[in-house]
C-alpha cells in the first residue's frame, strides 16, 4: 500500500503513514507510533482489529492487547519520571525544566515584540503532563465548520463530542452545577470539577462578569463555551494528576505486545527504496537515537506520526518531507513523498501551515 496520509487529528497533530505490506485478516500488524504524547499514547492503548489503519476508532479506549497479534512499539524523546502520582493540578514546566522542550517564539510584532515560552512536554504524556490539566469541549459552531466549510466529512460536533465523551470519566462535585448527559462516564481520563477556594470566585469574578453583561453557566461542556462556569480537570478523586501516561499507558504497562521506548529521539522515517506502483513513497520504519546514543531502527507495518504541532512537522522535514527551502538548506534529501506546503505565514505573524493529502490535487484546508 503507499504511504497515504489517511486522517489528521487536529488536537494532537497524528499523521498515519501505511506501509508497503498488504496484510489479510488475522495477521499481525506493527504499528510504530513516534512520540509518547497526549495522543500517542492514546492510540497505542485502544485496541485495532482492523488492517487498515484508517479504520481506526476513536470512541475505542480498550486495550490493543486484545488483538494480541498486534504489536505496538512507541519512540518517546523524554523520560518517565513520577509517571505514577502527579499531585496537584498542573506541574511548572519552567525554562531549564527536564520536562520541558523550553522552546520560545520568535519576537511577536504585534505584541510589543515579546518573546513568549512555547511550553511542550518532553516526558511519557506529553504536554498531557505539564499542562493546566483543564478538561474543557470544544465549541459545536467551531467542530460543525469543521466538515461543513472545510470539507472534513464526518468531522462534526456528533462524532467528536462522541469521542471526548468515550474518553471522559467525570464525576460532579456536590453544589456544583453540571449536565452529566454531557458527559462520559467510562472512560479513562478522570475528570472532576475544581472548587475554587475562597469569596473570590464566588464574590467577585462571577458576579463581575454577570454585571459586565455575560452569563453565568451551568455546564458549557455540551458545545455552548460562552459564560462563566467552574471548569472541569483531567484529575482523579484524590487530586493525582489523570493524564495519557497513567490513564492509557500504565494499565497496558505490562502488555508483552506493548513496548515504550523512553529516552529516545525519532530524527527521520525511513522510506523504501523501492515506490509503490502510483509512485509514491513508502514509509517501512523509523530511525531514533536510543537512551545510550545508538542509533536504531526499528521496522513496521504502520508509521503513526504522534510527535505533537511542534514535533511532527520536524520529523516530516527530517525525513525530506516539508518546504524545499529548508529541507535543502540543511543538505536533507527530499523525498518524493507527495505533499502540499502552503507558505505566506510566519511564525510572528500567523503561522506556518503544514498540509498533507494523498491527492495532489486536494486543495482543501483541513
Amino acid at each position: 500500500m503507499a504511504p497515504k496520509i489517511r486522517h489528521i487529528l487536529f488536537s494532537a497533530s497524528i499523521l498515519l503513514l501505511s506501509s508497503c505490506v498488504t496484510l489479510t485478516a488475522g495477521e499481525k500488524i506493527t504499528y510504530v507510533v513516534v512520540g509518547g504524547g497526549t495522543a500517542g499514547l492514546a492510540v497505542a492503548a485502544r485496541r485495532e482489529h482492523d488492517q487498515d489503519v484508517s479504520n481506526l476508532r476513536l470512541s475505542d479506549h480498550s486495550s490493543v492487547s486484545e488483538n494480541v497479534d498486534n504489536i505496538v512499539i512507541v519512540i518517546e524523546a523524554g523520560a518517565d519520571a513520577n509517571i505514577k502520582n502527579l499531585t496537584g493540578p498542573s506541574i511548572q514546566a519552567l525554562p531549564g525544566s527536564p520536562v520541558d522542550y523550553n522552546y520560545h517564539s520568535m519576537p511577536l510584532e504585534f505584541a510589543a515584540n515579546q518573546v513568549v515560552n512555547m511550553t511542550r512536554g518532553k516526558v511519557l504524556g506529553g504536554s498531557s503532563a505539564v499542562n493546566g490539566a483543564l478538561f474543557t469541549h470544544p465549541s459545536k459552531t467551531d467542530l460543525d465548520t469543521w466538515e461543513s466549510d472545510f470539507g472534513a466529512t464526518g468531522w462534526n460536533w456528533n462524532s467528536l463530542s462522541a469521542a471526548i465523551d468515550s474518553a471522559e470519566n467525570f464525576t460532579p462535585t456536590a453544589r456544583l452545577a453540571s449536565t452529566t448527559s454531557f458527559h462520559g462516564s467510562n472512560g479513562p481520563i478522570f475528570v472532576t470539577q475544581r472548587t475554587p477556594t475562597g469569596d473570590v470566585w464566588t464574590k467577585g469574578v462571577i458576579p463581575a462578569v454577570v454585571a459586565s453583561g455575560g452569563k453565568e453557566s451551568n455546564d458549557q461542556s455540551g458545545g455552548d463555551p460562552t459564560g462563566i462556569w467552574y471548569s472541569p480537570k483531567a484529575m482523579f478523586p484524590n487530586s493525582t494528576r489523570s493524564y495519557s501516561a497513567n490513564s492509557y499507558y500504565l494499565p497496558n504497562a505490562g502488555r508483552s505486545n506493548l513496548q515504550v521506548h523512553v529516552n529516545s529521539t525519532v530524527s527521520r522515517i525511513v522510506w523504501a527504496q523501492d515506490k509503490s506502483k502510483n509512485g509514491q513513497m513508502i514509509a517501512t520504519g523509523v530511525e531514533y537515537l536510543d537512551a545510550s546514543g545508538q542509533n536504531t531502527t526499528v521496522s513496521g507495518d504502520r508509521v503513526i506520526l504522534s510527535a505533537g504541532a511542534f514535533g511532527t512537522p520536524q520529523v516530516l522535514e527530517l525525513s525530506g518531507v516539508g518546504n524545499p527551502d529548508v529541507i535543502e538548506s540543511l543538505s536533507i534529501f527530499i523525498s518524493s513523498a507527495n505533499f502540499l506546503w502552503r507558505s505566506g505565514c510566519t511564525f510572528n505573524k500567523c503561522r506556518n501551515i503544514y498540509q498533507f493529502s494523498a491527492d495532489p490535487q486536494h486543495k482543501q484546508p483541513f
